[in-house]
């Protein structure tokens, strides 16, 4: 199915089921689920004083499948009548989820003692829906718009990534055994990527006939902050 039937469907459950014949009753059931499943990839090299360096690295490859609302962050829509149960639907690819994230991190011992780090942040972007619209009034459910049954779709190339680099100075205490202050500079985001959300309404739209999904973020929503600074200080005692 190109996408899900809908309520007004004729061989919906809503219009086969032994529902009343008056109010508005909905029976659910809990047979809705998910499944998950990743392989994490990871070497480090733990930073020590007398080497001056170490660094992680860190890479996630996931997928996930559900039968229920695949167009959704979570499972248990209420108003979905395109079979008579969740579990006679199939199982199809999650929408919200990464396909794959690295992370990774740095350290390095400076000249006067002065230890500069960077954190790097790279991943899929999260997938999400998609959306059919201008449906034939003589289709199932009356023409409009639809959401795809199985359209699960994910910004093109990397869909996030961020950069932050901190520096910290630690200065001993000489008065008290144990007592340090630090001192540290911190630019997150630092060469201020523009990280875009996308929804079923924006890059999973589609017209029937048309060329497909338009991959297209939404206008003025962003999934991270811009490029900031921070200055500030810790004591440990």
């Amino acid at each position: 199915m190109p996408y899900a039937a809908g309520i007004f469907y004729g061989t919906a459950a809503i219009n086969t089921a032994p529902l009343p014949g008056y109010g508005s009753i909905f029976i659910g059931n809990s047979d809705g689920k998910a499944h998950y499943a990743a392989v994490y990839l990871q070497a480090d090299k733990p930073y020590t004083e007398r080497s001056g360096w170490g660094f992680s690295t860190t890479l996630t490859i996931s997928s996930s499948r559900s039968n229920d609302t695949r167009n959704g962050a979570s499972i248990g829509d209420p108003f979905n009548f395109d079979a008579p149960t969740i579990g006679a639907q199939g199982y199809g690819d999650s929408s919200g989820l990464e396909r794959w994230r690295f992370v990774a991190t740095g350290t390095v011992k400076l000249p006067l003692d002065i230890r500069a780090t960077t954190f790097v942040t790279l991943s899929s972007g999260p997938s999400y829906g998609g959306v059919l619209c201008n449906i034939p009034t003589t289709a199932p459910g009356g023409g409009g718009c639809y959401t795809t049954n199985f359209g699960i779709y994910r910004p093109g190339g990397i869909g996030y990534k961020n950069v932050d680099f901190n520096i910290a100075k630690t200065f001993k205490m000489q008065y008290a055994h144990g007592h340090e202050l630090t001192v540290y500079f911190q630019a997150l985001n630092a060469f201020d990527f523009v990280n875009r959300n996308y929804s079923m309404w924006g890059g999973g739209f589609q017209n029937v006939g048309g060329a497909g999904p338009t991959g297209a973020y939404d206008t003025g929503s962003v999934a991270s902050q811009g490029r900031n600074f921070k200055v500030g200080a810790r004591y440990k005692f």
